[in-house]
């Protein structure tokens, strides 16, 4: 069950906004322009948090706030619904509905109301009694983490903390989907503490009934008599975490500095998605994200933006907001970009077309061709050891030419039959762009094995020109090495050349290329490496 679609109605700098979401959805823009309004409303929408004069919109009346979401897939949200009776009555209020649309809007006490659209009456009506908690049980579970409190708080495994509330969801949910006990718990649980009509409610009701009967002796004014009581909430139960890292030396994780609290969270959801894919009876979530990207280094947003690709190919769904182009960059079937932009005071959301996709990247490196840092040109080659080498050499023996970067398609220890698919992969980017007829690919001698995925790659690329591809006449770099003089080794390093039949781990290759570059002298490497000198002449011939 996701949301397909959001109406954001007078909610802080949003007048009026309405837009589509897929299951990863990220939201664009500059400070103080209205993403975390954006995500504050989902929020307020399930939980209706926050004093209604601090949430309205500047011009508009209290009473004019709503937000409207769509949700899909609703068999998914019945499905997994844990209280049989609301299941039930929600099921007819449905009455094999495809869509549920849902308002959260101010009520005449002044508080949040939620209400279900009907469509054989075209109106919103109420779920009755106890509607909060039977929604709550029919949508996907929300876990907002935010960025307004200070991390130290957000890394407090307690019952109303951001990883607190995100581990005790996640760890109820695991439970209820695989173990019958606990379903059986739930279920007792509900009977004694649900709502209203719960034994302990009908409890309670009685024992006032009797008190009343009292009290009137004493105050025959006395009307009406209520007990109420705040009842354990099944949701909090396993919220109180403690956990500690052990990285030499053993301290709880919330004296982890910010870098290793967005790492942790990270290998939550990693976690949880590993779980996800392993079962089918586990409720959807809603995960959103203010700034993901925040503390972290550009890897490990790639990380966890592949750790939240996972959770939304299993059934959930993913919000985030970002100034960080790493996590819209990248491809992606399920990804929907939202722009969000501040024009008079007034926020507004559109989505971002593929055709404007390179001007929102461009603007978040800093809308400066000084900012991006291009390089002239850019070489690719198979594995980490040949851009080790060829980068030692560069530095060393040709630092007046123009910039080039060199970028390895595959590991060294990779499948070479694969290593085709992760050229393509690798150019695509390029193929885009003013580079895709300057690139040079520099490649091991292409085997009867490999031919054919090599020839897939040029028939997706026809672009590609012949004098762009260089090919080694052996099949390895460690291969095409000169033979070292005496002076040029040290050590066990005795030998630059290894034959094919030798094979070399990654580490071992990685070392032998650092030994080579540092020590071939700029002569030798023309004259004894005439492919891969050529292979560089040609990047810096083609380069801008």
């Amino acid at each position: 069950m996701k949301i397909s679609k959001v109406e954001i109605n007078n909610f802080k700098s949003i007048e009026k906004a309405s837009f589509s979401a897929s299951d990863f959805t990220v939201l664009i823009g500059q400070n103080n322009h209205g993403k975390t309004n954006v995500l504050s409303a989902i929020e307020w929408f399930y939980n209706g948090a926050g004093k209604l004069e601090e949430i309205v919109h500047r011009s508009k009346d209290k009473k004019d706030i709503s937000v409207v979401i769509e949700f899909t897939d609703i068999e998914s949200g019945l499905e997994h619904m844990k209280n049989e009776k609301n299941k039930t009555t929600l099921t007819s209020k449905l009455n094999g509905a495809n869509t549920a649309r849902i308002i959260a809007r101010v009520s005449d006490k002044d508080k949040q109301e939620r209400l279900l659209w009907d469509p054989s009456t075209e109106e919103y009506i109420t779920t009755g009694t106890g509607a909060n908690n039977f929604l709550n049980d029919f949508l996907p579970t929300l876990q907002f983490v935010k960025t307004s409190n200070h991390l130290k708080d957000v890394a407090k495994y307690g019952p109303k903390t951001e990883i607190g509330l995100m581990l005790g969801s996640v760890v109820n949910e695991i439970l209820y989907s695989e173990d019958e006990e606990y379903k059986e718990f739930v279920r007792l649980f509900n009977r004694l503490f649900g709502d209203s009509g719960s034994l302990v409610g009908k409890k309670l009701k009685t024992m006032a009934g009797t008190v009343e009967s009292y009290l009137k002796v004493q105050f025959p004014e006395c009307d009406k008599v209520e007990f109420s009581v705040s009842n354990p909430k099944l949701d909090e139960l396993l919220k109180n975490f403690e956990v500690d890292v052990d990285d030499g030396h053993n301290t709880p994780a919330s004296d982890k500095g910010d870098g290793m609290q967005r790492a942790l969270m990270l290998a939550i959801f990693q976690t949880y998605a590993e779980h996800r894919r392993e079962s089918e009876g586990i409720k959807n979530f809603l995960f959103i994200i203010d700034e993901a990207e925040l503390h972290l280094h550009p890897t490990a947003q790639r990380n966890l933006k592949k750790a939240l690709l996972e959770l939304a190919t299993g059934g959930d769904q993913v919000f985030i907001s970002t100034h960080s182009s790493v996590l819209i960059a990248d491809e992606c079937k399920k990804q929907t970009v939202l722009r969000v932009q501040k024009t008079e005071k007034k926020t507004d959301v559109e989505p971002v077309v593929e055709g404007l996709k390179k001007d929102v990247v461009y603007d978040l490196l800093g809308g400066s061709p000084a900012d991006l840092l291009l390089p002239a040109n850019f070489i690719l080659v198979e594995g980490t050891s040949d851009r080790d080498f060829l980068s030692l050499v560069i530095d060393r023996h040709y630092p007046d030419k123009k910039n080039i970067q060199v970028i390895p398609v595959w590991g060294d220890i990779e499948k070479v039959d694969r290593v085709f698919e992760k050229l393509a992969e690798t150019f695509a980017p390029l193929n885009a762009t003013l580079y895709a007829d300057r690139v040079v690919i520099l490649v091991d001698k292409i085997s009867e094995e490999k031919l054919s995925k090599y020839q897939e790659f040029r028939r997706k690329y026809p672009g590609i020109k012949d004098e762009q591809v260089i090919e080694l006449s052996v099949a390895s770099l460690e291969e095409y090495y000169p033979i070292a003089r005496p002076e040029q080794v040290n050590g066990h390093n005795h030998r630059w050349q290894e034959s094919v039949g030798h094979n070399l781990t990654s580490r071992q290759k990685q070392t032998r290329a650092k030994n080579v570059g540092k020590g071939i002298e700029k002569e030798q490497f023309e004259e004894d490496m005439p492919l891969v000198h050529k292979a560089l002449t040609t990047c810096w011939d083609n380069a801008y």
